[in-house]
């Protein structure tokens, strides 16, 4: 390729281009405290601040239930949301796939469970979710024996 021919001597220039498609905002999920903030009492305890919930396909449906509102919590964290609704789709609210390994990960710790890689796509909404999670604990617990029941109690 003859480049000074195709240029013909005019002086190019570089152009940015965004680096991912997704990236809209970036989140800092564990900010490091420097020593000496750390060591001196906040003066308020301020939540990180969450966006609206975007306008969305369904209409905001409470979560119902401590299993929908835990999942609903971890869902506004990650996403930096405020306001999920029970049937709210996770991807229609700007989550990805690499976020949804997060959530996730997030709710393995939480629930103590295992979670196949594509529970989000089976269960996208927060009361799937929430059913999901379920369905896991009692399978799980249906296959304790009776000793580790005992155990348990």
């Amino acid at each position: 390729m003859d480049w000074a021919a195709l240029h013909g001597g005019g002086r190019r220039r570089r152009v940015p281009l965004p680096t991912y498609p997704f990236e809209r905002a970036r989140y800092w999920v564990d900010a490091r405290v420097p020593r000496a903030a750390a060591a001196e009492p906040p003066a308020e305890a301020a939540a990180p601040r969450r966006a609206p919930r975007p306008a969305v396909m369904t209409d905001y449906v409470a979560p119902a239930g401590d299993l929908q509102l835990k999942v609903a919590e971890v869902w506004e964290e990650l996403l930096g949301i405020e306001g999920i609704g029970a049937y709210d789709d996770f991807l229609e609210l700007g989550g990805h796939s690499l976020l949804g390994i997060r959530l996730l990960g997030r709710l393995r710790e939480h629930f103590r469970i295992e979670l196949a890689p594509d529970a989000l796509y089976t269960a996208p909404t927060v009361a799937e979710m929430a059913a999901l999670i379920e369905a896991v604990l009692l399978a799980e617990i249906e296959a304790l024996s009776d000793d580790e029941l005992l155990e348990l109690t």
